[in-house]
């Protein structure tokens, strides 16, 4: 197998994530493709295959946790071992890093190769998409988050996942002061 050319991620791959995320049929945005780059630059990588970029993953660490995310291929480029090389560099990444725990969220497409690699299971995320048709009334009442709920929020968070996340609520209030999309 000859090798494969990974190289860093730049704002001129935003389209190519774009048309990744929607080719998977995922939900992501230009500007969620942004942050990651903005977040953690050295730690967002392309594939390249047939000279040309076809696969993307994304890295970022919050103190002694790293995410990896947006492992993309395309679909042309798929069961070539792409998949599993970027997975690969972006572990050595946060390696480097010196993070204790790596954790991913993965789709049933994807979870052969993170099994490969070692990866485990801890739970199983279930998405719900849907309009919300008024309150029932025993249901508490739901205001928008203001910046005095930040710091609950992100103890709930850092409960719920083991991970602190501050440096995204921080980065998301600098990108967007006083509104969080």
């Amino acid at each position: 197998r000859e090798m494969l050319p990974l190289r860093a991620m730049t704002g001129d791959d935003v389209p190519l994530g774009m048309r990744l995320t929607e080719q998977a049929g995922w939900n992501q945005t230009a500007a969620d493709w942004r942050r990651f780059l903005a977040m953690e630059p050295e730690g967002c990588f392309v594939a390249e295959a047939d000279g040309r970029p076809v696969a993307t993953a994304t890295a970022c660490t919050f103190h002694s946790v790293g995410w990896i995310a947006m492992v993309l291929v395309d679909e042309a480029f798929r069961r070539r071992g792409i998949g599993t090389a970027l997975v690969r560099r972006t572990v050595d990444y946060l390696d480097r890093r010196g993070v204790a725990t790596v954790r991913l969220d993965a789709t049933p497409l994807g979870q052969t190769v993170y099994v490969g690699l070692g990866f485990v299971a801890e739970y199983e995320l279930l998405r719900f998409e849907g309009v919300a048709r008024g309150e029932r009334p025993s249901s508490p009442p739901v205001r928008p988050a203001g910046e005095d709920d930040f710091e609950a929020v992100l103890d709930l968070d850092r409960q719920v996942s083991g991970t602190d996340r501050r440096k995204l609520l921080e980065h998301l209030l600098r990108q967007q002061p006083g509104s969080l999309h």
